[in-house]
């Protein structure tokens, strides 16, 4: 499954084309979700493309930072004002791959505003893989900042701190609640890399109010907390939770981006644990009574590898194995190994194939061997952790990957160790 998922994904993409991909890639362009672009390709698809093929990885990148007018446009449209005069950008929840405008969405235009967080943050890593001084300065740079404005647009301070107020998580069965935790980290981590991308780029373009701004906004960006179990929203409730009173999911599905630096060790690994363990409770609920859904509770869908991220997280391999070959075995196709949106039950391989499944699968597998996008370098300071391997699996080993600054090494992971990288530069 491996190796047919990194062919699939590298199949979509090409350092020529800057159209993006749409979850149904080339399979199904236009029947399914109208063959708009959303926040999937952002958050699942850009990072591994780049991680295998810088060059491609831009391309990638490109299509939100060609289409950054737009978001402008949308936002200005939208009441946003930046700091100062700044414009902020805001991508629309489904974009057109031709014109990046708004092709489809079934939300409020609120209710995904997120979308532009994944986009400066693909854009962020696609840049720091390739190094290119140029994209950083004249592509990445722009739209980093028309982001991060958006976040300071889009909050306002309260008397506990700054609040995105009415938001969505990336658990769409919730589409109004307040804090939402999955925007509110995704825009902490938006504001972290923008400034790291301010304090790289040359003197003369730097933009010390705004980075000021950022940097205080960011420290008083409240979270919706109980103890150190960060809450999926305000108001949800850690003890006995249902389907009604929690959302499962939305930490997870930034893990292979980093989590904000000002998330403890510890608060981390309680709310994946208060998580994991609601996920067993419920899915045995299912199990028994199909009382509660089966889409989060069994780790299906896009789901299934943030999920099993967790687990080795929390040194349950055993859970990531599970996770890893439900995945495989319940949702991808024979004989060509195509991943499907839903279990195999439920389609054919008319379907055609969920490139979300095969982004998340990869961006998953990356993050287990301690990969993390970072413009400080090339090398070892991209390995953040660890490797985290499922039962069963004592190393993997990726024969081509670029890391920063054009560097290209060979990388071999064994469980629990620093993976080691051998560079394939010619002398």
């Amino acid at each position: 499954m491996i190796d047919a998922a990194y062919f699939y994904m590298h199949s979509h993409a090409h350092p020529a084309s800057s159209m993006g991909v749409s979850d149904y890639g080339l399979s199904q362009p236009g029947r399914m979700y109208g063959g708009g672009i959303m926040e999937d390709f952002d958050f699942l698809m850009v990072l591994p493309v780049a991680l295998g093929d810088a060059a491609a990885g831009l391309a990638f990148a490109r299509f939100r930072t060609r289409t950054l007018d737009v978001a402008l446009e949308l936002a200005a449209a939208s009441g946003y004002v930046g700091n100062h005069g700044r414009r902020p950008a805001l991508f629309p929840g489904t974009a057109s791959m031709v014109d990046g405008r708004p092709s489809e969405s079934a939300f409020e235009s609120w209710a995904k505003d997120y979308v532009g967080f994944g986009a400066a943050i693909a854009v962020y890593e696609a840049a720091s893989v390739a190094a290119d001084p140029v994209f950083t300065r004249e592509e990445a740079w722009p739209l980093l900042r028309a982001v991060a404005e958006f976040v300071v647009a889009r909050g306002e301070r309260t008397a506990r701190g700054f609040e995105f107020g009415l938001s969505m998580n990336r658990d769409e069965s919730k589409p109004r609640v307040v804090d939402a935790s999955f925007p509110t980290l995704a825009a902490m981590r938006v504001l972290e890399v923008a400034l790291e991308c301010h304090a790289a780029l040359p003197a003369a373009l730097q933009d010390p109010q705004a980075a000021k701004v950022w940097a205080a906004t960011l420290a008083v960006i409240c979270l919706p907390m109980d103890g150190e179990v960060i809450l999926p929203f305000e108001g949800a409730v850690n003890r006995n939770a249902s389907p009604r009173t929690w959302s499962l999911g939305n930490v997870q599905q930034l893990l292979s981006h980093g989590v904000p630096k000002s998330v403890s060790a510890a608060s981390l690994q309680a709310t994946l644990q208060v998580e994991e363990t609601l996920r067993h409770k419920w899915s045995a609920a299912h199990t028994a009574n199909k009382s509660y859904p089966a889409t989060i509770c069994d780790g299906e869908y896009m789901s299934c590898p943030p999920m099993a991220n967790a687990a080795a997280l929390l040194g349950d391999r055993e859970t990531t194995g599970v996770l890893l070959r439900r995945l495989a075995t319940n949702q991808t196709l024979p004989p060509f190994d195509l991943a499907s949106e839903y279990p195999c039950g439920n389609c054919t391989a008319g379907s055609g194939i969920y490139m979300t499944n095969v982004g998340s699968f990869l961006s998953t597998l990356y993050s287990l061997v301690g990969v993390r996008a970072t413009m400080s370098g090339s090398g070892d300071v991209w390995l953040a952790r660890n490797a985290t391997l499922p039962a069963g699996w004592t190393s993997i080993s990726f024969g081509r990957i670029e890391l920063g600054e054009g560097k290209t090494y060979k990388l071999d992971a064994t469980h629990g160790h620093r993976a080691r990288l051998t560079s394939l530069e010619l002398p």
